[in-house]
């Protein structure tokens, strides 16, 4: 299967240029890059080529880079492109096919995963530092203890989830999933394609408009759901643990299981496992469709485990009978209702931001690495710098001006010598 080389816009490819212009200013960079490793644990999907390709335009090694991706979402054609650049890829060994033991599994593959880098690393006396970039934390997690002995460890975590469950006294991280600039901009891009493969799930063009749309979690992605959903005329209810304040014409629950018994499509967007606080099976009254909204099983984990069906193909539905003789299905087999194992889950105009993100993440890291001695002794977590924020910011907002942008003491460059400065009599366009 192959993939597609990505056709950049014009602004996209200035937002990746100026970020590897901010690059070459770490203090002694080539040092840096030489003596680092990059671990990630992330989507394989086409639009994670355009990090992987600026790493290396930056001056990673490709046999210093290693990859995992998830089952339920790793299209093939992207680890054959990555693996031709010389960037290894685990291979996972699991099929993942048995409902609600994605998280074991992954756990053990995790586990071998650090145990083949440790066995490259054996033969790279050179290697001084492990930069981890994880999606849930549970790279970070299993970090062999003779890696954390041996290596300057950072990492860089950019989902909530990943950053709710850490272990604070494991390894300092940069967190990109608490950035205003995620928060703000990436949530509204994730419930659009939501809603649009839900439509392709259900083979519809339009969702329908007689049924009631119950969203589960009112934080980032909740929100921007509920808010399309609204858009697009149909009738949303929302529970949340905690007190919200709703758009009207939302209606807000205060118990979880009035908004699933009157809802006949139910989002999980909490990041948790909700089947687990309900007991889905006595108490459902009529046929309802199940979508998850955050990653993995988790959203509806235990009703999953309790079935113990073994499915055909990983993201196959799953129908589950309750105790009223109302029968409910689970879409995508539990995982994330935006991953397909298509190139993408999110265009990449949308989902560009995350990848810069990222991106600006790692360079921080080179930079602290750079400056600091004993990692360990940083504060835990470390924010996105916002200066790498507003650069994204500027740029996909198409308002380049460098008198805006507040450029921090700890760079060693002048105004005159600024990046952007190159920027600004260039035209960006989408």
């Amino acid at each position: 299967m192959d993939c597609p080389t990505i056709r950049l816009s014009t602004q996209t490819s200035k937002l990746f240029d100026t970020l590897r212009k901010e690059a070459l200013y770490v203090p002694g960079a080539n040092v840096i890059l030489k003596e680092s490793v990059i671990i990630c644990v992330q989507h394989l999907l086409e639009t994670n080529i355009l990090l992987f390709e600026a790493l290396l335009i930056q001056g990673f090694r490709a046999e210093n880079i290693f990859i995992k991706g998830k089952p339920y979402s790793t299209h093939e054609g992207t680890r054959a492109q990555l693996r031709k650049k010389g960037i290894f890829v685990f291979k996972e060994n699991h099929s993942y096919l048995n409902c609600g033991d994605y998280a074991e599994k992954n756990t053990e593959e995790i586990i071998n995963f650090w145990r083949e880098i440790l066995t490259t690393l054996k033969n790279k006396p050179n290697i001084r530092n492990l930069i981890v970039v994880d999606d849930g934390g549970k790279a970070r997690e299993l970090i062999p203890k003779r890696c954390l002995e041996k290596y300057n460890v950072l990492s860089i975590e950019q989902t909530q989830y990943g950053v709710n469950t850490l272990v604070e006294n494991i390894t300092p991280y940069i967190s990109v999933a608490t950035s205003k600039t995620k928060k703000e901009m990436e949530s509204g891009a994730v419930a659009q394609t939501i809603i649009e493969k839900l439509k392709k799930n259900l083979k519809t063009n339009t969702l329908p408009n007689n049924w009631v749309y119950g969203v589960i979690g009112y934080g980032a992605i909740g929100a921007a759901l509920t808010r399309q959903l609204i858009k697009n005329g149909l009738v949303t209810h929302v529970y949340d643990k905690q007190p919200v304040s709703l758009l009207s014409p939302a209606k807000n629950h205060q118990k979880i299981e009035n908004c699933i018994n009157e809802s006949d499509i139910i989002f999980g967007c909490t990041g948790n496992d909700i089947s687990k606080a309900f007991n889905f099976q006595p108490k459902i009254k009529k046929h309802r469709i199940l979508v998850s909204c955050s990653s993995e099983e988790k959203e509806f984990l235990t009703l999953l485990r309790k079935e113990k069906k073994r499915k055909d193909f990983i993201l196959e539905k799953v129908r589950i009978d309750s105790e009223t003789n109302s029968p409910f299905t689970i879409l995508n087999g539990g995982y994330p209702i935006n991953f397909d194992l298509s190139a993408t889950s999110v265009p990449l105009k949308d989902i560009r931001l995350t990848r810069a993100l990222i991106y600006a993440a790692i360079i921080q890291a080179t930079r602290i690495l750079s400056n600091k001695d004993d990692i360990q002794t940083l504060k835990k977590p470390i924010a996105l710098d916002n200066y790498f924020q507003t650069i994204i910011t500027e740029i996909l907002c198409d308002k380049v001006d460098l008198e805006c942008l507040s450029i921090p003491s700890t760079y060693k460059y002048t105004t005159e010598h600024h990046p952007l400065r190159t920027l600004l009599n260039r035209e960006l366009s989408v």
